[in-house]
């Protein structure tokens, strides 16, 4: 309804002496707090005017296109009178004021431009300058102040572009001061008078709700004061919910047109409370709120009974078309499957959750940029539902899920809610779910208590974004900082869950990025980090990289990199560069060469965080750098300048590593990781393919996967590439979801939370730590190689003999091999390679012409090698006589015959016999036996010998001339001495004899 003309609004008009025409101009701003926006609009001229051709444009941070859609009015403005449009959701005293209610999403840095059929009267602010905050002019600024047009000001300012000097054509009045809306110049003002609406009775003649809705985007009776009737089916009352109703036709009014709604939304100002069930009749005025068609302004409710609640109607994700659910707007529904969370940013302040049908990406994660992009952002925009809770509370104790959210009852993205009824609503730019069914969540994005990899590796390097760890003086003093927590408090909350995350990435080496750029010193933030770390371990396990600086660069933040110093060792001089492009916006790269304890293997480490998307360059001819739409962002250029600088400063080898003699810098094993703000498909990613070096993550796990979600979209930000030395040791690469998945309210942050929030929510575990994920590679050690080598050796070698020496190469030198096969038994291979036979050998070609020996090397520290087979092949020699000798005796009394020996023997070659047996060695020595004859003969000693030490042969001989021996020692002792007795004790002896017979 339009307010009445006044006597004082007439006397206005006749004291400004206003020209014979209409002439509709802004006369009032309120930019207040919260959603307290609100733009009167007053007519000077002496005819009415038609506002259904006015437009109300937006043109949001500097940009010279307008939002879309344009702020539509309607009505008729009488001479003198005035039009005051109010933010939907402003507070009642305001709201009260006001002739309707709009979307004015505007803050003190955005310009309005006012049209009248498609040309502009009036402006506010300068279209395409995006001022710092506002403009502000002296005491005079856009931004928190009601501003009022100066009476002198009588025209619309129609250059849009010119330069704006608020002050000049408004005067300031505090913020929140409403004083003066509806008023031009303290005088009222107003248009004709109309009568008061009938509100009627229940059955009266009403207008269908899917009149209301109309078959458009916006109800076609937009202004227009009706009377609706149908059922209750959800009830948000008062400033706890949304402060209304929905309404659902009665089904046997409903119309047969399937592109209108049958339910609508009733933002109920009155004292009359209503239930679900309930049959009311409603009187208001047909409003569009942030999209939402409702009935507003009411002048009555009317209890009409109760009645059966409609069915819902079954809806599904995605949509088939942008517009497909609004002909279901204000309507009851029920999803027809468990839809996945894609979005829990909202959850904590506001308990809103947006859920999809899948995990939905980030476009130039998956696709190229440019159409291909776009295409994955718009299906993406059909994929999207906001489940709301429907209150309008902020900052509540105990959001989403039951029995409420905490930091050991998380919600994740990734996790499912099962198929639920609820009202469909619009608000905020998003179709929402207000459920009236109890909800079920599914956790299935489980948290993981440390990294998960397919292959283990030996040891891991990983980046990690610590987000702004700023640690004030280091004494515990110094907050606020210039980033990070407010308090020490706060800090405290932060560095317990980083040094968590840390702890558990059980990782060798780690490259940060956003740690305080505040030196080396021992206050340092990457001292206090590493001290509390070591502290954790209770043991001096971490050390930092210092580089011979202050600070690394300018920027309050840099990137850093901790490690294992009981794991690796610095070998090399860490170096960064400030060169252009990494003098500003993109961060000095930092870089240093390991080598692990164990394997001394070396590797170089480099951490990169190249300028992120936003803060769009002023210069309006920085094409390259300005956002082109195709899904890069801004500074899109300068990115791809710092990939292609930073591959040619490893080229030159800063960390100065040691390199073999005719190797470049490009021999040396680099890791470069860090967060690169930029996408799997962009453009920068490949600048580092076409340096040579891969990203890792796509190589091992493709396309679809993830370090940090915003809006709803999940993507890489963090990358790590290996070049072609480092690539065949990566044992694999995860990124670890303790970030990017968990509700932001998680955080350490203590704002917005009352004392039982701060409790349910901390907890100093790594999870939501960051906003990136920790990206973790796992690489193998370097490997002792043994060459697969072939010998040959004929097959009557003996034992010990050297078949030949095997080539390793190593680190570190071979300690032992180990060899396995059916033949190794028949070999031994010493540390310096010298492989030879064993005593149990017995080679024959006839049996097997080539034996196979399987080989692993284990260098000093325990590294192993890969198993190789080596091959040995044997020369097909004659036949030798086969000969099993047993030894009885080894010592002999001289002249003593005696058998010291037996033998026999067997002739293998073809048709052969045996020629002769001979003995060499002591020539007293006889074979008694017909070896010809019966294979066998005993060897035994004759009259003669020398006492002594003697080596013999024995050789058997066949016909065919080849012979075997066998070599064998016999010691002959000297003859005992029997000589006569002395004739006296002779005679006593037989005496004796004698007397012993006799007795």
């Amino acid at each position: 309804m339009h307010k009445p003309i006044t006597l004082a609004a007439i006397a206005v008009a006749q004291a400004l002496s206003l020209p014979v025409v209409a002439q509709v101009i802004i006369s009032e701003y309120v930019e207040g707090s919260s959603n307290n926006k609100a733009v009167e609009l007053v007519n000077l001229g002496s005819t009415a005017v038609d506002l259904s051709g006015y437009t109300l444009e937006l043109y949001a941070n500097g940009s010279t296109t307008a939002l879309s859609p344009a702020i539509s009015l309607s009505g008729t403005l009488a001479p003198a009178a005035l039009h005051v449009i109010a933010h939907t959701s402003a507070n009642d005293a305001l709201k009260a004021k006001a002739d309707s209610l709009k979307a004015l999403n505007y803050n003190g840095d955005d310009a309005l431009v006012l049209k009248a059929n498609g040309t502009v009267v009036d402006s506010l602010g300068r279209v395409g300058e995006r001022p710092t905050s506002a403009w502000t002019s002296g005491s005079v600024s856009t931004v928190n102040m009601t501003l009022r047009r100066k009476s002198s000001i009588t025209t619309g300012d129609t250059l849009v572009d010119d330069a704006f000097d608020v002050a000049l054509s408004y005067d300031a009045y505090p913020i929140d001061d409403f004083s003066d809306l509806g008023l031009y110049n303290g005088v009222g003002g107003g248009g004709s008078v109309e009568p008061p609406y009938a509100h009627g009775n229940c059955g009266d003649a009403v207008t269908l709700i899917s009149a209301v809705q109309g078959s458009g985007m916006a109800s076609p009776l937009v202004g227009t004061t009706l009377s609706v009737e149908g059922i209750v089916t959800a009830a948000m009352p008062g400033s706890a919910g949304l402060g209304g109703f929905y309404l659902q036709q009665d089904p046997a009014r409903y119309d047969a047109d399937a592109s209108t709604s049958e339910g609508m939304f009733i933002a109920n100002s009155l004292t009359t409370e209503v239930q679900p069930g309930q049959f009311v009749r409603v009187s208001g005025v047909v409003e569009e709120s942030y999209g939402q068609t409702q009935l507003g302004k009411l002048e009555a409710i009317s209890s009409c009974g109760t009645a059966t609640v409609p069915d819902a109607v079954a809806i599904s994700l995605p949509q088939t078309s942008a517009n497909s659910f609004e002909a279901l707007e204000g309507m009851l529904v029920r999803t027809s499957q468990s839809l996945v969370i894609s979005d829990n940013y909202g959850l904590g302040r506001y308990n809103e959750v947006t859920l999809s049908s899948k995990r939905l990406m980030t476009p130039t994660q998956v696709a190229a940029p440019g159409d291909a992009a776009k295409a994955v952002q718009a299906a993406n925009a059909l994929d999207r539902l906001v489940l709301d809770d429907g209150s309008n509370l902020q900052n509540i104790d105990q959001p989403y899920p039951a029995p409420g959210l905490t930091a050991h009852n998380t919600l994740r993205t990734g996790d499912q809610v099962q198929p639920l009824t609820a009202v469909l609503g619009y608000g905020f730019s998003a179709y929402r779910l207000f459920p009236v069914s109890p909800l079920t969540f599914e956790a299935k994005n489980l948290r993981t208590e440390h990294p998960v990899f397919s292959q283990e590796g030996d040891f891991r390097l990983a980046s990690f974004n610590v987000l702004n760890y700023f640690n004030g003086d280091g004494q515990g003093g110094g907050f606020p900082t210039s980033r990070g927590a407010s308090t020490a408090v706060e800090f405290d909350k932060q560095r317990s869950k980083i040094i968590a995350a840390l702890t558990a990435l059980n990782a060798d080496i780690v490259g940060l990025l956003e740690i305080e750029n505040d030196g080396f010193g021992e206050f340092s933030a990457l001292a206090d980090l590493v001290k509390g770390l070591n502290d954790k371990a209770g043991a001096e396990q971490w050390a930092y990289v210092a580089v011979d600086a202050e600070q690394i660069g300018t920027d309050a933040i840099t990137s850093a990199i901790i490690y294992r110093k009981d794991k690796v060792e610095e070998t090399g001089t860490a170096a960064f560069t400030t060169a252009e492009p990494f003098h500003y916006g993109n961060r000095p790269p930092l870089a240093q060469s390991f080598r692990h304890k164990v394997s001394a293997q070396t590797i170089q480490l480099v951490v990169a965080h190249l300028r992120s998307k936003g803060s769009c360059p002023n210069a309006q001819t920085d094409a390259a750098n300005a956002d082109s739409g195709d899904g890069q962002g801004c500074w899109n250029a300068y990115r791809v300048l710092a990939a292609q600088q930073l591959s040619q400063w490893l080229s030159g080898n800063p960390t100065q590593a040691t390199l073999a003699q005719g190797q470049s810098a490009a021999s040396l094993p680099t890791l470069l990781l860090g967060d690169i703000n930029a996408y799997l498909q962009e453009d920068p990613i490949h600048a580092f393919a076409d340096a040579g070096f891969t990203e890792l993550s796509q190589a091992f796990h493709g396309t679809n996967q993830y370090s940090y979600s915003y809006d709803g979209e999940a993507g890489s930000l963090d990358h790590a590439f290996a070049n072609a030395a480092l690539q065949d040791l990566v044992a694999d690469i995860t990124e670890w979801h303790i970030n990017a998945d968990e509700p932001t309210i998680l955080d350490y942050n203590e704002e917005y939370k009352s004392e039982q929030a701060k409790a349910n929510f901390f907890a100093p575990t790594p999870y939501r730590s960051s906003d990136h994920d920790p990206l973790v590679v796992a690489v193998r050690y370097v490997k002792p190689q043994v060459s697969a080598q072939h010998f040959v050796i004929s097959e009557n070698a003996g034992a010990n003999t050297l078949v030949g020496t095997v080539q390793a190469n190593a680190l570190r030198p071979v300690v032992v091999y180990q060899l396995s096969g059916p033949a190794a038994s028949w070999f031994s291979l010493s540390p310096a390679g010298e492989l030879r036979l064993t005593a149990q050998a017995n080679p024959d070609f006839e049996t097997a012409p080539v034996l196979s020996l399987t080989v692993v090397a284990e260098q000093e520290g325990g590294v192993t090698s890969e198993p190789v087979q080596i091959t040995v092949n044997l020369t097909n020699e004659a036949e030798l006589p086969q000969i099993n000798f047993t030894q009885h005796l080894t010592t002999v009394e001289q002249d003593k015959v005696a058998t010291i020996a037996s033998f026999t023997t067997s002739v293998l070659g073809e048709g052969a016999t045996v020629k002769s047996v001979t003995l060499n060695g002591g020539a007293q020595l006889l074979a008694v036996g017909d070896v010809q004859s019966t294979g066998a003969a005993d060897i035994i000693t004759a009259e003669g010998m020398d006492a002594g030490q003697y080596e013999l042969v024995l050789t058997v001989t066949d016909s065919l001339g080849a012979s075997s021996s066998v070599s064998f020692n016999l010691e002959v002792t000297a003859k005992k001495d029997s000589g006569s007795m002395p004739l006296l004790w002779t005679t006593l002896l037989g005496l004796l004899a004698f007397r012993r017979r006799k007795a």
